[in-house]
């Protein structure tokens, strides 16, 4: 007798704390990438960003500043400014997204898609970071941003659309 009510009050602290703890520790990441106001710092993501202005970046992401986290992502990714950094990259990643950063969730829902960089397995929760990214991307590639036009260019390329995937990719050349 006392080891089934013993049993049954673990089963009801189990269930409160399945309903309650969530709630209580909060997500590690937004729900959906911060909106963005402008475009202008993203398209500095070339082979022409410099070490110097790099560290501006990092600066600014240590203070957990998302478009600053996505910069820095990208830049130890695809080595502007800095040589090419996996594991560093990976970090900056993960920071990325818990900032709230529109990069940050479209290459954290590739990886969870079991894009190489950072393999994961949830290929729904993937496909609606990898969306939601896009959606923040969207206005600024329809206003001509290249970077933006790459962003939606590849986002298409996740889907089976591959008409708007050349779409914006043609377009995204020609900016």
């Amino acid at each position: 007798m006392e080891q089934t009510r013993s049993l049954r009050m673990l089963y009801i602290l189990f269930l409160l704390c399945g309903y309650f703890l969530p709630a209580a520790l909060g997500s590690d990441a937004p729900s959906a990438p911060l909106p963005l106001t402008t475009i202008q710092e993203y398209e500095l993501l070339t082979p022409k960003l410099t070490a110097q202005q790099l560290q501006g970046f990092v600066e600014r992401a240590n203070k957990d500043d998302a478009v600053a986290c996505d910069i820095v992502f990208f830049a130890y990714f695809s080595g502007f400014g800095t040589r090419i950094d996996l594991p560093i990259a990976r970090q900056w990643l993960d920071k990325a997204y818990r900032a709230g950063g529109a990069l940050g969730f479209y290459y954290q829902g590739r990886c969870l898609s079991g894009f190489w960089l950072n393999p994961g397995n949830d290929k729904v929760l993937g496909a609606k970071l990898v969306k939601q990214a896009a959606d923040v991307f969207l206005p600024f590639a329809e206003k001509g941003s290249p970077f933006a036009m790459m962003i939606e260019a590849y986002y298409f390329g996740t889907t089976s659309d591959s008409a708007s995937r050349q779409k914006w990719m043609m377009r995204a050349a020609e900016a």
